[in-house]
């Protein structure tokens, strides 16, 4: 990849879009370290807590079904620096909020923000790059990577130096005022119609269809996987170890969103040299092994070090290939992508719901729902590929009519 040699403009288009990505990894795994301080300002529980991530996830339900529409039909860099806009002003209200239901009306509002942001960059960087922009897209999620490695890191020194997520929380606000103003700056990439076939048979067409649906279902659980391990680490540390390692516990969490950024970086040249159907079964693998190593040594924190760092590995370069293998299948639209986003909310609405009901009576529940996850998307892989292969039997077929 040589981003010097990109025209001018895509090149502003790319770097906008990094630098958005940066601010949004920043965002996205705050939740994790700032959890026991939330749970503490609200005066709730962890199930009762819970109730947010819920309302959360319908702001990012909505902002997926709105931005297969919006992304199609308006210039994407205005949504998206609007969004930004309202991230800037709900991360600096969340520490002064002192009520369950009042902390999840700003969650619904920071998740539908967040939610555009990542549907309509994601989808913005493959009409800037087309099919080709594999490496570029893999760069895209190594700079989420870059913010998300910063961030507990930066939160916990915050709570550790302050006792309290105050000047947390009013930092991320103020970074996300670069990101405003270059996405104002830069002008949006064209739109891209959805193209339509009119003589398509209906094998092709079903064929299409389930291809979408099961691309939805891997997505989902992809996702749930990668930010509930994220969001739960912490919590999950210091219940193992009786409160005895938070320092520790903000560590690994931070090392697991490093390994993701290490991942990203080294799929960068990876991605131009592997097939996407390569390099999303290799991660599978890894992503097994690693949930496996924390389960069978369970009482270990030395399997959670080695399994958190597997994981970030292995979970790295799966996102931002997977649309890759989808755009050179389907060719995305707004509409197709908000598909995949409207799955990976609806998952997000229920698998931290889950996860809380049990976490309060066995912690071990965690790795235990993330473990099954992980097995959906083998499955689901494993049917993607057969998918593909009765797609090729199809097209064979009508060559020969």
């Amino acid at each position: 990849m040589k981003l010097k040699e990109l025209p001018r403009e895509q090149l502003l288009q790319t770097l906008a879009y990094y630098l958005g990505f940066i601010c949004l990894g920043l965002v996205m795994v705050s939740n994790g370290p700032h959890l026991p301080n939330l749970i503490e300002h609200t005066r709730s529980s962890m199930d009762q807590f819970a109730v947010i991530f819920v309302v959360a996830s319908f702001g990012f339900l909505a902002g997926s079904y709105l931005g297969g529409w919006l992304f199609d039909r308006l210039p994407g860099h205005r949504i998206i620096s609007a969004c930004f806009v309202v991230l800037l002003i709900t991360l600096a209200v969340t520490p002064l909020i002192g009520t369950v239901w009042l902390m999840a009306v700003v969650f619904f509002f920071t998740a539908l923000a967040m939610s555009l942001i990542d549907l309509g960059s994601n989808t913005l960087i493959t009409w800037v790059h087309g099919d080709q922009g594999g490496p570029y897209m893999n760069a895209l999620h190594f700079f989420f990577g870059v913010g998300a490695a910063i961030s507990p890191l930066m939160i916990g020194r915050f709570i550790l130096a302050t006792g309290d997520i105050y000047w947390s929380y009013w930092t991320l606000a103020a970074l996300m005022i670069p990101a405003i103003l270059m996405l104002t700056l830069v002008k949006s990439p064209q739109i891209r119609a959805e193209t339509k076939e009119s003589n398509v048979s209906v094998s092709r067409a079903a064929n299409r269809t389930g291809l979408i649906w099961l691309l939805v279902a891997f997505f989902m659980f992809y996702v749930a996987v990668e930010s509930n391990f994220g969001t739960y680490i912490v919590s999950y540390i210091q219940r193992l170890t009786n409160g005895n390692t938070t320092a520790t516990a903000y560590e690994i969490n931070s090392i697991y969103w490093s390994m993701l950024t290490l991942g990203r970086l080294l799929a960068i040249p990876i991605a131009a040299r592997l097939k996407p159907r390569a390099i999303i079964t290799i991660n599978l693998a890894g992503a097994v092994i690693a949930i496996s190593t924390i389960l069978l040594f369970r009482q270990s924190l030395s399997a959670v070090w080695v399994g958190s760092i597997i994981l970030g590995l292995a979970q790295a370069s799966t996102f931002p290939t997977l649309l890759i293998f989808a755009e050179q299948q389907l060719k995305l639209t707004g509409r197709i992508t908000s598909y995949f986003y409207l799955g990976i909310s609806i998952s997000g609405m229920v698998i931290p719901w889950l996860i809380a009901q049990f976490f309060e009576g066995n912690i071990f529940s965690v790795m235990i729902i993330l473990g099954a996850m992980i097995g959906v998307q083998v499955i689901s892989w494993l049917v993607i590929n057969l998918n593909i292969q009765q797609k090729d039997r199809i097209t064979a077929y009508e060559l020969t009519q």
